[in-house]
C-alpha cells in the first residue's frame, strides 16, 4: 500500500513537469541508462585486459633485456679467455724489461697494440688494455697499456690479491686518450682478469681489462622500462649501481644485495611489493659469469594508468554519444514547444533590459494572443525607458550648465581684463601672465556654450589649468602630454580631464612630503575607441576608497568624489554604458585614471 502511494506521488510530480522536460526524462530512462550500464560493464572488462597485457609486456621486455646483457657478458668472458691463453701476450709480458733494448720493446708494443685493437668495436668491446710491468717502456702508453702501479692504485686490485677471482667487473671513468684531449671523461664498465705466472700461480704477470661503454648497457636497460617512470638497473654484490635506465633512482627502489639474492635464488623473480608509499612490480634475476643482478621496478599506478586512459576514452565516447542523442531529443522536444520557448526567451531578454524585441508568430491560439500582448507590453516599456533616459540626460546637462552659470562670464572677463591692464601699468608681468592664462582657461571652460568640443581644446584647457598651478606653486609639477596625433581629429564632451587632473594635484601630489611630482596624460585610438590616461606619482588611493570612488556609496567629501562621478555618469549617458572612467591606484606610488570614449565625431564635421 505504501509503495502504491509513493508511485502515485511520483506520477503527480511528473504531471507538473514541463512537456519538454518530460520528453527528455523519458529519453534518459529509455536510452541513456541501458547504454550507460553496457558501457560501464565493457569498460571494466577492457580495463582488466589492458592491465594484464601491459604487465605481460613489461615482463617480456625485462626477460629480453636480461638476455641481451647476458650475451654481452658472455662475449666479454670469451674474449678474456682468448687473451689469457694467447702465447704472444704471455711470452711478451713475461720477459724482463731490463734485458730488452728499446727497438725490441717498441716492436713488441706495436705487435701487441695491433692484436688488442683487433678485438675492439664500439658495440661490443670499446677498448682492451694490458697492465704490464712498470719497467716496460710502453707501460705508460695509456691507450692499450697501463703499468702495474696503475693496477695497484685501482679499487679492484685488492680483490685479486685476497680472493684470486677469475673476473672482476668494475665501473670506471677515465679520459679516452684515443680522442681529442678536450673530450669529457667516458663512463665504462670493465671486466678485469689476471694473467698468472705459469711457474707460480700466486704471481701476476699482468692484467687484461676489457671496457664496454656504459651507454650501451643503459640503452638496453631503457628498452626494458615499459612505462615512463619505471626504472631498470644493474647492481653488483657491493650494492653499487653499474648502469641504469635513469640517472636518478628513488632511494626506496635500491635493494641490499642479500635481499636481491633471496628474491632471485630460484631464477627470475616477478611480483608486486610496497616500496615506501608506492605499490610496484619488482623483477630481478642474477646475471651469469658476474656478481650482477638485473633489477626492474615499475610503478603499479602506471600500468593501471594505461587502462584508465582507455577507460577515460570510452567515457568520453559515451558522453559524446549521449550528448548527441540529448541534442537530438532536445531539438525534437523544442519543435513541439517552439512558441512557448520563443516567448520565454524574449521575456528573459526583456528582463535583461533589451526592449528592441518583437515576436512574429502565425499562431492564432491562446499562445498567439499571449505573444501579441507581450509585443504591446515591450513596446510600451521601450517608450518609457527612452523617455526616462532623455530626462536623465537633460538633467545632467542642466546640472553642468548650472555649475557654469555660477560664474557670470561678462563680469569675470571684465574683471580679469582690468586686473591684466593694472598689472601691465604697474610693471608686474607675472600677474599679467597669470590673468591671461586664467582668462584663456575660463574661455575654454565655457566654450561658447557648446557641450561638444575638439579633444585638442580639452587638452589645452588642462594645460592652462596646470600652468596656473605651476605659477601658484613655483613649478613643483612636472606636467607632460603625449597624445597620438590621430586623437586630435575627434571631439569629446567638455571638462572631463580638468577635474581628474585637479584631483591628482590636490589629493595626490600635494599630499606627498616633498609636495612635487609628475602628471602625465597619454592618449591613443584603437578599434574605434579613444583611450586617455591621466597618471600621477602622488600618494595613491586606499583600496577601500578606490572601490567606491565612482559610486554613490563614496563618502568622499567636497567636489573630489562628486566631480569624477559626474564625469563618469555624463560619459555613460552621452556615449553608452560601455564607456566611462576606470581607476587604478597603488598607495604610495600613484594613481592612473583611464577614460574611454568612442572615436565618433571628427572635428572637421562639426
Amino acid at each position: 500500500m505504501k509503495n502504491f502511494f509513493q508511485i502515485r506521488h511520483f506520477l503527480k510530480k511528473l504531471s507538473g513537469i514541463k512537456l519538454k522536460n518530460k520528453l527528455l526524462i523519458s529519453y534518459l530512462l529509455l536510452i541513456i541508462m541501458p547504454f550507460g550500464i553496457f558501457a560501464i560493464m565493457s569498460n571494466f572488462r577492457v580495463y582488466n585486459a589492458i592491465e594484464t597485457l601491459v604487465s605481460y609486456s613489461a615482463k617480456h621486455s625485462f626477460e629480453q633485456s636480461g638476455l641481451f646483457v647476458s650475451y654481452k657478458i658472455d662475449k666479454i668472458i670469451n674474449t678474456i679467455d682468448v687473451l689469457l691463453v694467447d702465447k704472444k701476450i704471455n711470452s711478451t709480458i713475461s720477459q724482463e724489461p731490463d734485458k730488452l733494448d728499446i727497438p725490441s720493446q717498441m716492436l713488441d708494443m706495436q705487435d701487441l697494440s695491433r692484436y688488442l685493437r683487433s678485438f675492439q668495436n664500439q658495440d661490443e668491446v670499446f677498448n682492451v688494455k694490458l697492465y704490464v710491468k712498470d719497467d716496460f717502456l710502453y707501460s705508460s702508453e695509456k691507450v692499450n697499456f697501463l703499468s702495474f702501479q696503475d693496477a695497484k692504485n685501482s679499487d679492484w686490485y685488492e680483490d685479486f690479491v685476497k680472493y684470486h677471482k677469475k673476473v672482476i667487473w668494475v665501473k670506471t671513468t677515465e679520459q679516452d686518450y684515443t680522442t681529442k684531449p678536450d673530450d669529457s671523461e667516458i663512463k665504462r664498465v670493465s671486466a678485469v682478469s689476471a694473467i698468472l705466472d705459469k711457474s707460480n700461480y700466486l704471481n701476476f704477470l699482468g692484467f687484461v681489462r676489457i671496457d664496454i661503454l656504459e651507454k650501451n648497457l643503459s640503452d638496453i636497460l631503457k628498452k626494458a622500462s615499459s612505462t615512463k617512470n619505471s626504472v631498470t638497473y644493474i647492481q653488483n654484490s657491493k650494492n653499487e649501481i653499474i648502469s641504469s635506465s635513469s640517472e636518478k633512482i628513488n632511494n626506496n627502489w635500491i635493494f641490499d644485495s642479500n635481499e636481491l639474492e633471496n628474491y632471485s635464488k630460484n631464477g627470475m623473480y616477478y611480483g608486486t611489493r610496497d616500496l615506501g608509499k608506492e605499490h610496484v612490480i619488482l623483477a630481478c634475476q642474477k646475471l651469469p659469469n658476474s656478481d650482477w643482478t638485473l633489477v626492474s621496478i615499475t610503478p603499479f599506478s602506471e600500468i593501471t594508468a594505461v587502462g584508465k586512459e582507455l577507460q577515460n576514452q570510452m567515457l568520453l565516447m559515451f558522453l559524446l554519444i549521449s550528448t548527441a542523442a540529448y541534442i537530438l531529443a532536445y531539438v525534437i522536444s523544442s519543435s513541439i514547444t517552439k512558441n512557448i520557448s520563443l516567448l520565454l526567451k524574449n521575456i528573459r531578454l526583456l528582463k535583461k533590459g533589451d526592449f528592441n524585441i518583437e515576436i512574429t508568430t502565425k499562431s492564432n491560439d491562446e499562445i498567439g494572443e499571449l505573444i501579441e500582448n507581450f509585443n504591446s507590453m515591450s513596446a510600451r516599456l521601450k517608450f518609457l525607458v527612452d523617455e526616462q533616459y532623455r530626462i536623465g540626460l537633460e538633467a545632467k546637462n542642466a546640472e553642468l550648465l548650472a555649475l557654469q552659470a555660477q560664474i557670470n562670464p561678462h563680469f569675470l572677463y571684465n574683471t580679469l581684463d582690468m586686473i591684466n591692464w593694472s598689472a601691465i601699468n604697474n610693471n608686474v608681468p607675472e600677474i599679467s601672465d597669470t590673468v591671461q592664462t586664467l582668462s584663456r582657461f575660463y574661455k575654454l571652460s565655457l566654450s561658447k556654450g557648446s557641450n561638444i568640443i575638439p579633444i585638442r581644446n580639452e587638452i589645452e584647457h588642462v594645460k592652462m589649468y596646470m600652468e596656473i598651478q605651476n605659477m601658484r606653486f613655483e613649478n613643483i609639477f612636472d606636467f607632460q602630454v603625449h597624445i597620438d596625433e590621430e586623437v586630435y581629429q575627434y571631439t569629446t564632451i567638455k571638462i572631463i580631464l580638468q577635474p581628474i587632473v585637479e584631483n591628482s594635484v590636490l589629493h595626490g601630489i600635494l599630499q606627498k612630503d616633498d609636495r612635487s611630482g609628475l602628471i602625465l596624460i597619454t592618449g591613443h585610438v584603437s578599434e574605434g575607441v579613444i583611450t586617455l590616461k591621466v597618471q600621477d606619482n602622488g600618494i595613491g588611493i586606499k583600496p577601500e576608497k578606490l572601490k567606491t570612488i565612482l559610486t554613490h556609496e563614496s563618502n568622499t567629501s567636497g567636489t573630489h568624489g562628486y566631480g569624477v562621478r559626474n564625469i563618469n555618469e555624463r560619459i555613460k549617458l552621452f556615449y553608452g554604458e560601455q564607456y566611462g572612467l576606470e581607476y587604478n591606484s597603488v598607495p604610495g606610488k600613484g594613481t592612473t585614471v583611464i577614460i574611454r570614449i568612442p572615436a565618433g565625431i571628427p572635428v572637421q564635421t562639426q
